[in-house]
């Protein structure tokens, strides 16, 4: 089925981060770092990965995250498979980044991990053209970036 891939701690310094802050974002589950900066980390971390397993450039705009050999744009989203709750994790989506992914006929990465020991692992990953998501629904909630939402449960084949 999808390939499995872990990130180690020590893989996380070739990949130009410091292991030992590394070591402490993983290990920050348990320390007063609030889950939505974690998860920050883990994701700036997957993201690494994907750039690596899609031949991805990093391009860092506010609306996309890379950009393919063909020179389009790639935004890239990653949840963890369940989260400390135990909830399904999700992926979050914005509508004026993904109304201008669309105008630019880009594609998303969707990447779906575990934290496991001092890193973590990638349990899937896929990726898709923009147009070829299910039909979205909009709704509030993203006012910090000006911008609609809606998320995508990782239940949700795409």
């Amino acid at each position: 089925m999808w390939p499995i891939q872990s990130i180690a701690a020590s893989d996380l310094s070739t990949m130009g981060c410091r292991r030992s802050s590394i070591y402490w974002r993983v290990r920050a589950r348990d320390s007063n770092m609030n889950r939505s900066h974690r998860a920050n980390h883990f994701g700036t971390a997957v993201e690494k990965k994907m750039f690596e397993k899609y031949g991805l450039e990093p391009d860092r705009r506010s609306w996309c995250d890379a950009t393919r050999s063909d020179g389009k744009p790639v935004e890239i989203k990653s949840t963890m498979r369940t989260h400390s709750d135990g909830q399904p994790g999700n992926f979050k989506l914005y509508e004026q980044y993904h109304r201008k992914l669309r105008r630019k006929g880009g594609y998303y990465v969707f990447a779906v991990y575990r934290v496991r020991g001092r890193g973590l692992q990638i349990l899937r990953s896929k990726m898709v053209h923009s147009s070829q998501l299910p039909r979205l629904s909009w709704h509030g909630g993203g006012e910090h970036r000006q911008s609609r939402q809606t998320k995508i449960p990782v239940t949700q084949p795409l």
